[in-house]
């Protein structure tokens, strides 16, 4: 199973995320978690306005979290936080759980799980042409190369 998950993530990694500046990681991995075979049939669920539009939303709010809490994490460390979560048929967000954060930044991490939570509706996971719930994985890796992006 777990290679079956590393199989998943390095192919949908490789054309589910973009990586902006010269970091070696994205800002935002983001992957579906299929529980089973990889469905022969499916849409994977979008964010409203697209890719970049989530990238911006990420990124905006990370700076915002940064900023309210007076914890900078520019030039100092790196924050990486590995989150999981459900779209519901609908496209709404439950069942947010962190699996693995930064030990140096525990505040910082109650943000990100209140951002994913907070998050708009997407347009939902499809398959076989019927909508679905699917769970999500979500890497945040946020340094000081991550946070001078731009977003076109």
């Amino acid at each position: 199973m777990r290679a079956y998950l590393i199989l998943i993530y390095i192919s949908v990694v490789l054309s589910f995320s973009v990586t902006y500046g010269q970091s070696n990681k994205p800002l935002i991995t983001l992957m579906p978690l299929f529980d089973n075979d990889i469905p022969k049939n499916y849409v994977l669920p979008s964010f409203p306005g697209g890719e970049n539009a989530f990238h911006n939303h990420m990124y905006m709010h990370l700076k915002q979290a940064e900023n309210q809490l007076g914890e900078t994490i520019i030039g100092l460390a790196k924050y990486e936080a590995y989150i999981k979560f459900t779209l519901d048929k609908n496209g709404k967000i439950e069942n947010v759980k962190q699996v693995k954060s930064s030990a140096n930044f525990p505040k910082m991490d109650q943000k990100v799980i209140q951002l994913v939570k907070n998050m708009p509706d997407w347009t939902p996971y499809l398959e076989d042409q019927a909508t679905k719930p699917i769970s999500l994985g979500l890497i945040i890796n946020y340094n000081s190369t991550t946070a001078h992006m731009k977003f076109d």
